[in-house]
């Protein structure tokens, strides 16, 4: 199982979105994929999701309250083909404080995950909270690759890097499997000047550290995220599905260079 942390620490630029129409690509690549989605909830997918759902655990109860229980026991299934949910709760928010007095709490994730039978899943998604807390210490301890979703913006372009001295310092410390899979430019809106600009700019300095998929301002992803469905089940056939299929031929193939 391969594991990726998809994080930033600005807010908005579509962590939890990615993680569910990443999801459902993998899935329609014939890939088992498992989404983990931890830190602060609202109005998210797995927010809403998890009302739909039968829940006798959170994903708070392997790192905090009982820790007796299992990765597979806290997973459950969704109602998208071939792929769980590691669900997470409000009470997740106060994460920091409650791991505060335990300093090898980072490795808890890695941990739990570690339970889970090797061949169970292809791929876990951990959609991270937009600060480097505990939440997102343990989920680039538990993972193999992080992606990075920006919007190019001029304030959340300015945050390349500090993402990548975050890796490469985790790297270097803690995790040394720990790759940068690349930045995922999200949210562009091709209309404007400044933001095709700055996406250039980008492509010039940062090269292959950024991915040659790029996702447009649709709102088609926003109507597949207020459904609950990944954009490959809502709209199969367009070019916004087509595009995350793209999105997950390059994970493949990055993850053949990793392994």
């Amino acid at each position: 199982m391969y594991t990726i942390a998809v994080s930033n620490q600005k807010g908005g630029v579509g962590k939890t979105s990615l993680c569910l129409h990443m999801a459902g690509a993998m899935a329609q690549r014939n890939t088992q994929g498992a989404t983990d989605r931890y830190g602060s909830t609202g109005k998210s997918y797995q927010g809403n999701k998890t009302n739909l759902l039968p829940l006798n655990f959170f994903l708070r109860d392997l790192l905090v309250d009982d820790p007796q229980t299992t990765a597979m026991q806290a997973t459950v299934n969704t109602t998208i083909p071939r792929v769980d949910l590691l669900p997470t709760n409000p009470r997740q928010t106060n994460l920091d404080e409650s791991l505060s007095d335990n300093f090898d709490a980072i490795y808890f994730l890695k941990e739990a995950l570690e339970t889970i039978p090797i061949a169970k899943y292809d791929f876990a998604i951990i959609d991270c909270p937009p600060q480097h807390g505990y939440a997102t210490h343990m989920a680039v301890m538990a993972a193999d690759g992080v992606i990075v979703p920006v919007e190019c913006q001029k304030w959340a372009i300015e945050g390349f890097q500090k993402m990548i001295k975050y890796v490469d310092r985790i790297r270097k410390r803690f995790n040394p499997n720990l790759s940068l899979m690349g930045f995922l430019i999200n949210k562009l809106d091709i209309r404007r000047v400044v933001e095709v600009d700055l996406k250039d700019e980008r492509r010039m300095a940062y090269g292959d550290l950024i991915f040659d998929t790029e996702f447009g301002d649709h709102v088609q992803y926003v109507e597949a995220a207020m459904l609950k469905k990944p954009i490959s089940i809502y709209k199969e056939h367009s070019k916004q599905a087509k595009s995350y299929i793209a999105l997950v031929k390059e994970i493949e193939q990055h993850v053949k260079k990793d392994v």
